[in-house]
């Protein structure tokens, strides 16, 4: 049967395009397959009159052989639409109709939000919304059997449940799911007979700075399913973005080095919110005419360096941010991709943004909804398990946990002792203490002198100490149990910073 919406009477007509395509599309058909029939749908809502039926059937014969005449109806003969009592003109259908297609399905959907429903019942214990109910109903209005085809749905429907633990028909939900919550069935198919989907598509991915003294050719990309390439900055003057002018070749060649190990690995390219001038991120949101350059600036770069999606990173809310501006950004950037994904015809690109995750967070009004409305997941600039972003409500599935490949050193007060907490003088080895995970590791071997780090798992960090040096960082251990909590509870994934800052990819294959 071949639909179509445009046919919304029986007096329509198809445009000269339209006819060939039918043509065509019969012409395939009786090859393939010589013995099948064909049948036209018209589109339309609302009652059947018993008059039509007979005028449709009434028609003068062409000497051919009479066209099958057929309809889709509700799965049952009567029923109660808009508080009010309908019924089927039964003996028209029987008298002028070859059969029916009863639709039995679509007995819950996003008419019942609040829970879940079979929406394709065949019985129902407590109601009526069930196959066997209306086909029952057609039955004992005395249409034939022979003119009764059974509908059934090759989609299915879903809703967002407000408890997973709880699981059930009727089941309490927080919302029927986006796209209507419809699924065809070959996805469905595909999802059960890989159940491993689920896996294969949370968020691995890892940070990777264009100044790197490492090649983009030596990373292991097959360790992540997405990586982000680091730092493009606002342009102060008119507010697009821009590349380092050392960098930009390595931006340019990022996906298709990375795809060489992995060509299924998703790109991102990342833009720091802070750069080189941090005062020209709040000024850029501050204007219409400048959010708008800079929104177009960053979608033409990055389709014409391939990468897939975009990344905010280091947005710090303060007192120069206007939080209603930095919901207007995010808006515009997800319509404006939507746009420039109709109009090329390419799949949407993606948004994440990088958040601090700190106790300033909780003190602002951190504009949640807009996060959740237009991005498709946040980094977490957490180095430790403080989520204030969860207790506001926000949706697990959009959270992606930042692990560090860094830690920081410390010049202890006095040797006495090496605990967390130990009273320190500042900063120890370099200016602000800051070391890579792989200048960690040379650093312990060197000047160890057979000292090794120690696993703290209360806080969940590595540490090491000898004399007045004392080193916190996250090793093998820690990395461990992150990545674990962040699959226990339900996070999209996690994030590391930086991915060249590991040694020998010892911390990335964990």
């Amino acid at each position: 049967m071949l639909s179509s919406p445009q046919a919304t009477s029986p007096s329509s007509s198809s445009s000269q395009s339209q006819r060939q395509w039918l043509s065509n599309f019969m012409s395939a058909l009786r090859f393939a397959s010589p013995p099948v029939k064909t049948l036209l749908s018209i589109g339309g809502s609302g009652d059947i009159p018993a008059a039509l039926l007979a005028e449709i059937a009434s028609c003068p014969s062409s000497r051919k052989p009479p066209l099958l005449l057929t309809a889709v109806v509700y799965f049952a003969s009567d029923f109660f639409l808009d508080a009010a009592y309908r019924t089927y003109p039964v003996a028209a259908i029987r008298k002028n109709l070859d059969w029916i297609n009863a639709m039995c399905y679509d007995y819950h959907g996003a008419w019942d939000p609040s829970a879940t429903g079979a929406q394709t019942a065949f019985f129902d214990p407590k109601s009526n919304l069930s196959s066997i109910h209306g086909l029952k109903s057609w039955l004992q209005a005395r249409l034939p059997r022979k003119q009764v085809v059974m509908g059934l749905p090759l989609y299915r429907r879903s809703w967002e449940l407000k408890d997973p633990n709880v699981t059930e028909i009727s089941a309490p939900a927080l919302s029927f799911m986006a796209g209507k919550g419809e699924l065809a069935s070959f996805l469905i198919f595909f999802l059960c007979l890989y159940p491993s989907l689920e896996e294969q598509t949370r968020v691995k991915s890892g940070y990777f700075y264009a100044g790197s003294e490492i090649p983009v050719s030596d990373i292991d990309s097959s360790l992540f399913s997405h990586l982000i390439c680091a730092f493009a900055s606002i342009d102060s003057s008119a507010h697009p973005f821009s590349f380092n002018s050392s960098f930009e070749q390595i931006f340019s060649t990022f996906t298709s080095t990375v795809k060489r190990k992995n060509p299924s690995i998703t790109t991102l390219l990342s833009v720091w919110a802070g750069g080189e001038d941090p005062s020209a991120f709040a000024s850029m949101l501050g204007e219409s005419s400048s959010r708008r350059s800079f929104i177009e600036s960053t979608i033409e770069k990055t389709r014409l360096y391939a990468f897939s999606g975009i990344d905010l990173f280091g947005v710090w809310l303060g007192r120069s941010i206007n939080i209603t501006n930095l919901s207007v950004l995010l808006g515009e950037w997800r319509d404006g991709v939507d746009a420039e994904s109709r109009k090329s015809g390419k799949p949407r690109l993606l948004l994440a943004m990088g958040v601090y995750c700190q106790s300033i967070v909780d003190s602002l009004s951190f504009p949640l909804d807009s996060i959740q409305r237009y991005l498709d997941w946040v980094h977490l600039i957490a180095y430790d398990y403080h989520l204030p972003t969860r207790e506001k409500g926000f949706p697990a599935r959009k959270l992606v946990l930042g692990l560090p490949y860094h830690g920081y050193a410390w010049q202890l007060e006095d040797s006495s002792g090496d605990a967390i907490g130990h009273p320190a003088v500042g900063p120890a080895e370099t200016a602000d203490g800051a070391f890579a995970y792989k200048a960690i590791k040379s650093f312990i071997q060197d000047f160890g002198y057979g000292a090794s780090s120690v696993y703290n798992g209360t806080y969940v960090v590595n540490f090491y100490s000898k004399g007045l040096v004392w080193i916190n960082f996250d090793d093998v251990e820690a990395i461990r149990a992150k990545v674990t909590y962040a699959k226990e509870k339900g996070l999209l994934g996690y994030s590391v910073f930086q991915i060249n800052s590991d040694q020998n990819w010892v911390l990335s294959r964990t």
